[in-house]
């Protein structure tokens, strides 16, 4: 089960754990973290992609207290041409909202075994400033280093965000509204015991 906590740690579910029953535990995302957006036009499929993932965050078991973000500046997304690029960006008005936000609410496990586990997380997206809940399938394993990997993949439709899908050459070349939104995530997780000077009397 120690893949299981760590993961459920990422994702800010840490609950029930007599070992860490008066522990904090904080994380960060590591810099090999990736965040695709694919989608498709009628000039074929595209794809854009950042490495540029920020997260950290803090929970504690006992008194149940959790802390997480997780953000991407949409200016670090690379669609393959600088024209894609500025066309994604404005789309997604980047200049009144920079970065692509997520908050998790809960996670449970579907299934699982030794250092490998499916688990559905809940969660609100923030896009062009437009929050919205979303529910997705993560796969997770603990990897031969400790760190914990999560990847998943979701489906979008960018109007669903107030986002209209971006034309070019006078409507000829459409984006169409459905996308998928795919990460790979890559966390470290560190234990480590509150203090005395932080314990209430």
């Amino acid at each position: 089960m120690k893949f299981l906590s760590r993961l459920l740690l990422l994702w800010v579910m840490l609950a029930g754990l007599p070992s860490l029953a008066t522990a904090q535990v904080r994380y960060a995302v590591d810099a090999a973290s990736r965040f695709w957006i694919e989608g498709s036009a009628t000039t074929g499929p595209f794809t854009c992609e950042t490495d540029a993932v920020a997260g950290s965050g803090h929970t504690t078991a006992s008194p149940p207290s959790t802390e997480v973000a997780l953000s991407v500046p949409v200016a670090t997304f690379d669609c393959g041409n600088r024209r894609m690029n500025a066309d994604l960006q404005e789309a997604m008005k980047m200049d009144e909202h920079p970065l692509i936000q997520y908050a998790l609410d809960s996670v449970r496990t579907v299934a699982g075994a030794d250092t490998l586990y499916r688990l559905q997380a809940t969660g609100v997206l923030t896009i062009a400033g437009v929050a919205r809940p979303i529910s997705v399938a993560l796969e997770g394993q603990e990897l031969a280093d400790g760190q914990v990997q999560a990847t998943g993949r979701v489906p979008l439709k960018m109007t669903d965000f107030g986002i209209t899908p971006p034309t070019a050459l006078l409507g000829l070349v459409r984006v169409r509204d459905d996308i998928h939104v795919r990460f790979h995530l890559l966390a470290t997780v560190s234990p480590w015991a509150t203090t005395h000077s932080e314990r209430k009397p």
